[in-house]
């Protein structure tokens, strides 16, 4: 009968043993599904921070790159601006030039005048 009890409480025990492995085998298995959710949630925070840097940085590249146009802009806008008004002071002084010159003419012929009616 001791071998039969005996038999009986190693049968148990194998049994307890066999389920107590399958339940630490779900454990295990619930524990990595879990770790490979929390990796790839990771994975997918790391992604829509990857994406917000570089929607960022596109942003930052466009501000410079706009900042750099305006100043170029003004860089021509003033050069411009400097060539023109070189341009007004020529035509300025060749317009005070043509005056006087026919000022001095007009002056050359009033004496002329002058001395042909004494």
């Amino acid at each position: 009968m001791s071998g039969h009890l005996m038999n009986m409480m190693g049968h148990f025990q194998a049994k307890v043993q066999t389920q107590h492995e399958q339940s630490q085998n779900h454990v295990n298995q619930i524990l990595a599904q879990n770790e490979m959710q929390r990796l790839d949630a990771k994975q997918r925070e790391d992604s829509i921070r990857n994406e917000n840097l570089n929607r960022e940085e596109l942003f930052i590249r466009m501000k410079i790159a706009a900042d750099q146009a305006n100043v170029e802009r003004e860089k021509a806008q003033t050069e411009a601006n400097q060539k023109r008004e070189q341009d007004l002071m020529k035509m300025k002084t060749e317009a005070d030039e043509s005056t006087r010159k026919r000022e001095q003419l007009f002056m050359e012929h009033e004496l002329k005048r002058q001395k042909m009616d004494c």
